[in-house]
Order: C-alpha cells, then structure tokens, then sequence
C-alpha cells in the first residue's frame, strides 16, 4: 500500500510540474513578445477575436459583419467570459494571449490525462509533454498569433479521452461542439469517428445522430436570425485567401490568372480524395472485419483535407498535432511528426518577412517597424525562399499523411487503454 501511494505522489508531483513548467514557457514567451513589441499588436487575427469578443450574441443572433460570420456560431460563447475576466487586470495584448492559454492549458490536462490512460512507458509520456510544451507549432499559434485552432485542439482531445474510455456517444459530442465553438472543419473527423469509430461495428448506440442534430440545430437558428435581421448567412461566399497559406496550392494560385478555376479544383480534390478514403475504409472494416486504430480517425481525415485544401494555414497543424501524436504512441514517430507540424510556420515567417513595407493588418506597422531592418540586412530574395519552404512543407505533410495512414490498421499494445 505504501509503495501505492508513494508511486501516486510521484505521479502528482510530475503532472504539477509539467503543468508549471507549460505556464512558465507562456508566460516567458508573452512577457518577452510584449517588451519586443512594447504592447503593440503583432496577430492579425486578434482583430477578428476582438470583434466576436466585442459582439458575443452577433453571430448566434444573426447580426454579425462579413468578417466573423463564418466563425463558429457558438465561439464567443468560450472567448468571452474568459477574456472579460482577463481585460479586468491585463492590457488587450495580454488579455487575449492569456484567454488562448488558459484554453491551451485545459488541452494540456486533458493531453495528461489521456497519458495516464495509456499504456505508455515514462520514456514516451516525456517526449510526449515536452513536445506539447515546447514544441513551437503550440506556442505559437497560442500565445503568440492567438489562433482559434486552440479551441479545435481542445475538443479533438476530448474526444481522444472519452473514445478511449469507450464513451463513444459522448466522444461524437464532443465532436459536434467542437463544430459548433471551434471550426466547421471538425464536421470531418464527426464524419469518419461516427461511421467507423465504433469498434463494436454491430452495436451503434440508439442516439447516435443526436449529435449531428445538435450542429443542424444551431445552424438552422443562426439562419432564421440572419434572416429576420437581414444579416450575413454563415460560410455561404466565404472565400478566404491563400496568398498566406503554407501548402502548395499557394504557388499554383499564384500563377493563375482564373484564381477561382484552381479553388474550385481543389474543392473538386478535396471531395474525391475524402470519398476514395470513405470507400477504402468501408471495405476495409465492414468487408474485411479489420481491426482499426480508430483514434486515427480523429487525426488522420483532417490531415488528408488539409493535404487537398486549397487554404492551409500555418495554425492547422496544432489542430491535429496533440491528437496523432498520442495515437501513434513511437518516441522517434512523435520527435519526427512534431518537427513536420512547427515546420509549417517557416513559409509563414517567410510570408511576412517578403511582404514588409506593406500594411494589410493592425499588426502590419508592428512587423514593418521591428523587422524592416532585419530584412534590408539579409539581402536574400525572400520570395524564391518563401516558395522553397511552401515545397518543402508540402512533401514533409504527404510524409506526415502516410505515416498516419501506415499506422491505420497496425494494432499497437501501447496505444491500449488500462483497464
């Protein structure tokens, strides 16, 4: 019994730590990025963040602009409260940062706690905290250019913790609010963990689709509001731009003088790609009664949509990092993948590193005031730079892809929940 409870505390001692040791590296990093910039914004996006934050009801109301209509309709619901409570204390720079890492830190416990479902060796659950903690594809996109994909990342756990504590049902809930509060890309991996995450194939639970009824739900209001109050309908002619983006399909858009031909393309790629993998996963599971690594499917269809999508961020990879690190449960796999995933924002600091002098963002002034003499200094063309990255990371997320789809089917006693 001693030796028990001896070995529960050291395994609430580390867990307290790794939880310190997050918050330390947030906060070093903040602390630092405020005196750089002396307070001044350096995230484009925060001007969307301030706007659903300044409108909580906009959205779900019907009365929001163009500009945050196409978030998720219940995303301020999260912003919010945490922000005001932040602002009573902190500066806006501040504030928003620590709204994303207080979201970012709920992710950590969560992350743990899956740790400690799994039978993973102490070697393993090490990589795996140091690379949630310093691996920068998470600091950055929290703390540094406050993206939503944090909230994304949240609920994709969720799910990882609830699947493998065989809450299949609650699994696809977190799921549908992840929809709902985070991006309407998490309406994938409900696809794939709905039809083929039941390990039981024969016994799908009786509610099943409450879920799906859940997002269709909240939409139908949103629109009915929009409706009554003339406003703008979500997602419907959202066209975002992928002048900033990090895959491939960025040097081809750059080249066209039809932009819309190769967006439509790529929806085209994205439709078929997302059907020959449905197809495969059917005769694989219903045909060939194949054992899957459904923790896969929260992580691996999302990659396969990013890999075809005409409009792939730097801040994605968070969104799937946490959740295919943990199922592919191999030191030098995770060491690897978590490599591929900060890569991604080489080609976005190349971005703007080739585009100072310009001012299409608050943050533009901050950039061009900071880096503009870096950048005179160099004398590179940053442009033939920018591109050689966006190849580089487009083969680096096919490597990453085929790793993920290599492990589909591979049953791994690691990966097993304790019992």
């Amino acid at each position: 019994m001693n030796s028990e409870n001896h070995q529960n505390n050291l395994q609430q001692s580390a867990v307290f730590l790794w939880c310190f040791f997050f918050v330390a590296v947030r906060i070093f990093v903040m602390t630092c990025l405020y005196f750089i910039t002396g307070g001044n914004e350096v995230a484009s996006d925060v001007d969307y963040h301030t706007m659903l934050i300044q409108q909580p009801l906009g959205i779900i109301g019907g009365t929001a602009p163009p500009d945050i209509a196409s978030y998720a309709p219940l995303q301020s619901f999260i912003t919010w409260p945490i922000y005001t409570a932040y602002n009573f204390v902190f500066p806006a720079f501040i504030s928003i940062r620590l709204l994303m890492m207080t979201i970012e830190f709920a992710c950590f416990v969560v992350f743990m706690s899956i740790l400690k479902n799994l039978r993973t060796s102490s070697t393993l659950s090490t990589v795996l905290c140091m690379s949630f903690v310093l691996a920068p594809h998470q600091f950055l996109t929290s703390v540094v250019f406050v993206q939503d994909e944090v909230i994304c990342s949240l609920f994709l756990l969720l799910c990882f913790l609830l699947k493998i504590s065989n809450r299949y049902l609650f699994s696809l809930f977190a799921l549908s609010a992840g929809v709902l509060f985070g991006k309407i890309f998490l309406i994938v991996p409900l696809f794939y963990v709905t039809v083929f995450g039941n390990t039981k194939m024969e016994r799908w639970p009786k509610h099943w689709f409450l879920p799906l009824l859940l997002i269709a739900g909240v939409y139908a209001l949103v629109v009915f509001m929009v409706q009554q109050n003339n406003g703008n309908l979500p997602l419907v002619g959202f066209t975002p731009s992928a002048d900033y983006s990090v895959m491939y399909w960025t040097l081809i858009l750059q080249t066209a003088s039809d932009i819309s031909t190769y967006k439509n393309l790529s929806l085209l790629l994205t439709i078929a790609t997302q059907s020959v993998l449905s197809l495969y996963l059917i005769y694989q599971c219903y045909l060939k009664k194949k054992h899957i690594n459904s923790t896969l499917l929260i992580s691996l269809p999302l990659a396969v949509f990013f890999l075809t999508f005409y409009q792939h961020n730097s801040e994605y990879s968070m969104m799937i990092a946490a959740v295919a690190l943990l199922s592919i449960q191999r030191t030098h796999s995770v060491l690897v993948l978590a490599s591929i995933f900060s890569f991604a924002w080489v080609p976005k600091f190349l971005f703007g590193l080739k585009n100072i002098g310009l001012n299409n963002a608050t943050a533009s002034e901050t950039r061009n005031d900071l880096l503009g003499g870096l950048v005179e200094q160099l004398g590179v063309n940053l442009t033939q730079l920018h591109a050689a990255s966006i190849v580089i990371y487009s083969v680096l997320f096919l490597f990453l892809v085929i790793v993920l789809f290599s492990q589909l089917f591979q049953t791994n006693e690691s990966a097993s929940p304790r019992r």
